[in-house]
């Protein structure tokens, strides 16, 4: 991601078309797109917060809503959300997790 590697500017860039070319993903993809829209383009933390709520209530088994919304809370100064969002995002990755890699580290049949 760009921004991680201090192009800030291409990051948003690049987030803001995606946001024009939505209508073309799922309705997962559309959560992801939206929230990376509020972080990189509007830097409204209340609309990220509101996609990502609406992401965790829609998909409450992944954890990138949940994670989303630790981020959120950090950046807003509510420890005690964080904490919580956190703490909940490990444990939701962590059920993921054991469903695909079996006990010895083998792929686990679905």
């Amino acid at each position: 991601m760009h921004w991680a590697t201090s192009r800030p500017e291409l990051a948003a860039e690049y987030a803001k078309k995606a946001d024009e070319l939505k209508d073309r993903v799922g309705e997962f993809e559309k959560f992801r797109i939206a929230v990376w829209y509020h972080c990189l383009v509007t830097g409204d933390l209340y609309k990220r917060m509101e996609t990502s709520l609406l992401q965790r209530q829609t998909y409450p088994r992944e954890y990138t809503g949940l994670h989303d919304l630790a981020v959120v809370y950090y950046l807003l100064g509510q420890s005690d959300q964080v904490i919580v969002e956190a703490r909940e995002s490990i444990m939701t990755r962590r059920e993921c997790s054991g469903r695909l890699i079996g006990p010895e580290g083998n792929r686990a049949s679905t």
